[in-house]
């Protein structure tokens, strides 16, 4: 299923010009073989670094503080930049943090199976390819 550009624009919160950056960087990497894209997955890590270490030093001038909120962050796309994949602990609950409830689909009627495929489908979180990117 495809989104059109309004679509995009409205479920990730960015500008329609943001969509179009966004498809052509795509496109450009598509086109790119492994040592470009190397190449470019170092140029964007040193780039990164260059931020972070500026906002470890420079001083903020609101706060007199460095922002190392920023240099932290920083560091976490520099890993990223660089493949580190960094251990992320995400926990999944049902509804009011209870179980999360399972149903058996092969017991289901084809009737049950696509009242649920319609109800996924027309959910924003769902199957419907408007959740969140």
């Amino acid at each position: 299923m495809y989104a059109t550009r309004a679509e995009l624009s409205e479920v990730w919160g960015v500008s329609d010009s943001a969509i179009k950056n966004y498809a052509a960087e795509a496109s450009r990497n598509l086109k790119m073989d492994a040592a470009e894209l190397e190449q470019d997955r170092i140029a964007h890590a040193a780039f990164v670094r260059e931020i972070r270490d500026r906002a470890a030093t420079e001083v903020n001038v609101v706060t007199g503080l460095p922002d190392f909120a920023a240099a932290l962050k920083a560091d976490e796309m520099i890993g990223k930049w660089e493949g580190h994949n960094l251990a992320q602990r995400i926990e999944l609950t049902g509804k009011d943090g209870g179980p999360i409830e399972n149903v058996d689909v092969s017991k289901m009627t084809d009737a049950e199976l696509e009242r649920l495929a319609a109800a996924a489908a027309a959910s924003p979180k769902g199957g419907g390819g408007t959740g969140t990117p």
